[in-house]
């Protein structure tokens, strides 16, 4: 599956108005502690991959995630899969694995048919919005539909973030 994105940095208050008349609702908040690790035989950071695990309200899941197809958009493979946080992580440090970052946030999550909006409070960096979706197939699709969103909130696309948390934290000395 690819996970289709859409990210700026922009207040919640700028985009909670049209949830709603969008036919968004509100699934509810969730909290993330997020684990990034780098391979000890490359580097994601170069490579443009990602190894995540993660501890959201009592799950936790372990998620790979490909170098992106279309930097604007964020478009890349993803794999997740429901884990058991600590034996996992023994696992990869045990394999030469290195924890590059911790990062700490909070999502307010809005939902219409497949489609998220998701409202982020992330430690350090401060509010975000997320646009995604899943899809398998005719990607450039899924991009028109999320962008489509984009304008009908008013938001130009200039303010796309093509980095993920990852990277704009470390880009931030942390």
């Amino acid at each position: 599956m690819f996970e289709v994105e859409l990210k700026l940095k922009i207040e919640h208050s700028m985009v909670i108005p049209y949830l709603e008349g969008l036919g968004f609702y509100l699934v509810g908040e969730e909290v993330h502690h997020d684990i990034y690790l780098n391979a000890p035989h490359k580097d994601f950071g170069v490579t443009d991959e990602a190894l995540r695990l993660r501890q959201s309200n009592g799950k936790s899941y372990l998620t790979y995630k490909d170098k992106k197809i279309n930097p604007r958009t964020k478009t890349r493979r993803e794999i997740e899969t429901p884990i058991i946080l600590d034996d996992m992580y023994d696992i990869f440090l045990s394999l030469g694995f290195k924890e590059t970052l911790n990062i700490e946030k909070k999502r307010i999550k809005y939902k219409k048919k497949d489609i998220s909006i998701c409202l982020d409070s992330v430690k350090g960096l401060g509010e975000f919005v997320e646009i995604e979706t899943m899809a398998d197939s005719n990607l450039n699709i899924y991009e028109n539909q999320l962008l489509e969103i984009l304008k009908t909130m008013n938001i130009s696309e200039d303010k796309l973030i093509s980095k993920s948390y990852l990277e704009l934290l470390l880009d931030n000395g942390q």
